[in-house]
């Protein structure tokens, strides 16, 4: 933890001992701690916020105490949970009678609203950005070409096949030239059949 966070905590910590058992009023006993407030504390202390808000909620329905409402704010700010801080304080406002107390929790209200509004400009101001694509010439889509029909004999491949046809047949000529037997004449004196050695 910061020194600065410390330093915060630290005198946070001290504000709610002073706003939560401060001094009593002529003829009253001065309030203790009830269990829940106390392991409440106890939790804040250690950094454990999300345990603290939940003994705070029981101690303040206990006994509602509208410093319960402060501390609760608080826990939640450290957490980072600007809204339920905010909704918090507000209802720490409407019950604290105490000006100090009111005044201190007016800052941090006004605090959170600035960095809510804040939060919320920034994503009204990136969400269209990136919902919508940059218009410009490479994002634009050729006109599609209608569709003609080709005869066959257009084809490339049409072609290819004929090619390779002649090939084989060239081929083929070729190899029955060169491998046609050749037989020798025949000897003189033989009678010779008609057509056979011609």
């Amino acid at each position: 933890m910061s020194r600065g966070r410390w330093t915060s905590t630290t005198s946070t910590l001290i504000f709610l001992s002073v706003l939560r058992w401060g001094v009593p009023a002529q003829g009253q006993a001065q309030p203790q701690p009830g269990e829940h407030g106390a392991m409440a504390e106890r939790y804040y202390m250690s950094g454990q916020y999300k345990e603290a808000i939940e003994e705070f909620k029981a101690a303040y329905l206990k006994e509602p105490l509208p410093i319960y409402l402060y501390n609760i704010a608080q826990s939640q700010r450290q957490i980072g949970r600007k809204q339920e801080a905010l909704t918090q304080y507000e209802r720490f406002l409407h019950e604290a009678q105490n000006a100090q107390q009111r005044a201190r929790a007016q800052g941090y209200v006004t605090e959170l609203r600035a960095q809510l509004a804040a939060e919320q400009a920034a994503k009204t101001a990136v969400a269209p950005t990136q919902a919508l694509p940059a218009p410009g010439p490479s994002r634009l889509l050729p006109q599609p070409q209608p569709v003609t029909s080709v005869p066959v004999y257009r084809r490339w491949w049409f072609w290819t096949a004929i090619g390779g046809v002649v090939v084989a047949g060239v081929a083929t000529g070729v190899a029955v030239a060169v491998t046609r037997p050749t037989y020798p004449d025949p000897p003189p004196g033989l009678p010779v059949l008609m057509g056979a050695w011609q």
